[in-house]
């Protein structure tokens, strides 16, 4: 089979950026030709692409030619058995050049779609009927989606791929670690205030937080304010991640919305306890069970976050048996078991064309 990803870039730390390598990396491993189709920035990808993964790309537009024609003209040209596409606005790409092609596109909706901009909500109810198949990440995206595009949705969960895993019994580090884009929708400002509650009582613990954004200085200048500065700890993007969270007594997020957290399921799969709120699109409280394999706590309220991690601090046995706990989460979430979802909504939509 012929597959084409889509994408606007795989140069950045972004979680759709991570998953369709992995997906890319494994579809080509099981005897399929697999190619990326970069529709903005073209970069060499931060994460491990398998030799015999293509990543196609236009190059520089001419008055003769446009951007938009020489997408086309790849698409055209390679003849795809099928277009897999990530992101919303590239979504609404892939489904315009692809129109007259023949070519069966599978979308998919990386997150919430209630907080779209307008201008993505009004493109999408336009151009997603177009798609042969739409892919979300929870039930509850699904729902929405639902609003508008009715027929062939599947819910097909992020893969998770990890080497090393959390041992048994481990020594108290006095470390808590956070990985994500520094953006509004991660809410680090709840984290930080959480992290102030914690430090009254836990002052000897540092926060790491991985990643990188737009709004990193100000989030430095909120945590000097708060008088943690000297236990916040901002390291940037890191491709080693995994190895340098491992560690950690415990692992924080505290967004508002998402689709499925990468970070979170990641920290799961290695075997560290974790908290996360309650946030909308249903990600996390698909990933965790409160008090089983993880602890769930409100969206945007600092206090019950920091209930919690006063909770892992104080009760390292416990946290240690939720995080092994947690460790399970890797058996649905394998790349092997995702790609078996993949491959179904593949051939679902071959068969009908």
């Amino acid at each position: 089979m012929k597959i084409m990803f889509a994408i606007d870039r795989i140069n950045g730390f972004g979680g759709a950026q991570r998953v369709i390598v992995n997906l890319a990396n494994q579809s080509f491993l099981d005897g399929n030709e697999v190619s990326i189709l970069l529709t903005g920035d073209y970069g060499d990808s931060v994460y491990e692409l398998t030799d015999g993964v293509r990543i196609l790309y236009p190059e520089a537009s001419t008055k003769k030619m446009s951007k938009m024609s020489m997408l086309r003209k790849i698409i055209v040209h390679e003849k795809p058995d099928v277009i897999v596409s990530f992101l919303t606005m590239v979504n609404v790409l892939i489904l315009t050049l692809s129109l007259g092609t023949g070519i069966p596109v599978i979308i998919s909706e990386r997150n919430d779609p209630d907080y779209c901009s307008d201008k993505e909500k009004r493109l999408a109810k336009i151009s997603y009927r177009l798609a042969k198949a739409i892919v979300v990440q929870t039930d509850s995206i699904k729902q929405k989606i639902e609003k508008f595009y009715a027929k062939n949705i599947y819910v097909i969960p992020n893969p998770v791929v990890v080497g090393e895993k959390r041992k048994k019994t481990y020594e108290i580090t006095h470390s808590i670690a956070a990985v994500g884009r520094l953006n509004p929708q991660k809410n680090y400002y709840l984290m930080l205030d959480a992290m102030k509650m914690f430090h009254k009582t836990h002052g000897d613990y540092i926060l790491h937080i991985y990643g990188d954004g737009d709004i990193k200085n100000n989030l430095i200048e909120y945590s000097k304010k708060l008088g943690i500065g000297n236990n916040v700890v901002f390291h940037g993007n890191d491709p080693d991640v995994k190895s340098k969270i491992i560690n950690a007594d415990f692992f924080i997020m505290s967004s508002d919305f998402e689709g499925m957290p990468n970070s979170l399921a990641e920290a799961m799969a290695l075997g560290l306890p974790v908290i996360s709120t309650n946030c909308d699109g249903g990600g996390a409280a698909d990933l965790i069970e409160d008090n089983v394999n993880g602890r769930l706590v409100d969206k945007r309220n600092a206090e019950l976050l920091s209930r919690a991690m006063c909770e892992y601090a104080e009760n390292p046995y416990k946290a240690q048996m939720l995080g092994e706990k947690a460790k399970e989460i890797h058996n649905r979430l394998s790349i092997s078991a995702v790609n078996d979802l993949w491959y179904g909504a593949i051939r679902d939509v071959l068969q009908v064309q």
